[in-house]
């Protein structure tokens, strides 16, 4: 067991108390996921079972109400921080723990795709999972043979069963190295064909990667201009002063202990983030 799953149960039982004893502002959280392999699906099980016991899960619909008004659900979820659940790229396997995991919960959760790639054929697609989705880190070659995106059928089964299609841009590009016609492009561009396919607009977008290098000034500005909302991957709780165009969101690696992924949604290591919150906010 890694030390970061060691220490993961006493980190949580401490944060769990100073979360009790220590006030802070209602709010809620985005918890972020990727590809759930099949063996990871009982994880993930596990996790939105943890949460709907504890935060409790609100969804995409009031997510998106709280984060434009700052006025929290009329009905909240039990807990103080609920959390949306949110699954990047639109890798195939979120069709199948939508079915598996989500619906048999009543859960709906944000499904951000990159519409540029779903009808790449399959090699071509692969090549840009490989060199933009993951960033370079490993060769088409050697991923997964069974890895591929949701189809626009697979895409509306998950709208028709009243999840939110968010746009992650074009083609998963990181917004930071494009600008001009570029920018506006993997931006602008993944909207119309979004809106196009899936028959109606989104307030959300989910910029590449997630990080605070990874955005700019310039392409919040552009995102703004077609989407209400803009998701980062930068930890953090969203309350009534967090702009709309930079919520926080906290990743939860599945492949880590259950005191891990609890910590990680439930605001645990904010802490190591504060500087990003803050340069992330300087861009709005």
């Amino acid at each position: 067991m890694r030390t970061r799953d060691v220490l993961a149960g006493p980190a949580l039982l401490a944060w769990s108390v100073y979360s009790k004893l220590w006030w802070s502002p209602p709010g809620f959280r985005v918890a972020v996921f990727h590809d759930v392999a099949a063996h990871n699906t009982e994880a993930l099980a596990a996790t939105v079972d943890d949460l709907i016991s504890g935060p409790g899960i609100l969804t995409p619909g009031d997510a998106a109400r709280w984060a434009l008004s700052g006025v929290p659900p009329m009905d909240p979820p039990s807990g103080h921080h609920p959390v949306v659940l949110s699954f990047d790229d639109g890798f195939v396997s979120n069709h199948r723990i939508a079915a598996d995991v989500l619906e048999p919960r009543g859960i709906k959760a944000l499904f951000f795709i990159n519409p540029g790639l779903v009808d790449l054929p399959e090699a071509a697609q692969r090549t840009a999972l490989a060199n933009n989705t993951l960033d370079g880190a490993v060769e088409p070659s050697h991923l997964p043979p069974d890895l591929r995106l949701m189809t626009w059928r697979e895409i509306g089964d998950l709208a028709d069963a009243g999840h939110e299609i968010g746009c992650h841009g074009l083609t998963h590009l990181r917004l930071s190295q494009l600008s001009g016609s570029a920018l506006e492009h993997e931006i602008l561009g993944a909207a119309d064909l979004l809106a196009e396919r899936v028959g109606r607009e989104t307030d959300w977008y989910a910029y590449a990667f997630g990080d605070i290098d990874s955005i700019t000034q310039s392409a919040l500005r552009i995102i703004g201009r077609r989407f209400p909302i803009c998701r980062s991957g930068v930890r953090g709780l969203n309350t009534s002063e967090t702009p709309s165009t930079a919520i926080l969101a906290e990743e939860v690696n599945l492949a880590t202990s259950p005191s891990h992924r609890l910590l990680a949604a439930q605001g645990g290591l904010d802490f190591r983030y504060r500087a990003q919150v803050k340069r992330l906010q300087d861009l709005t």
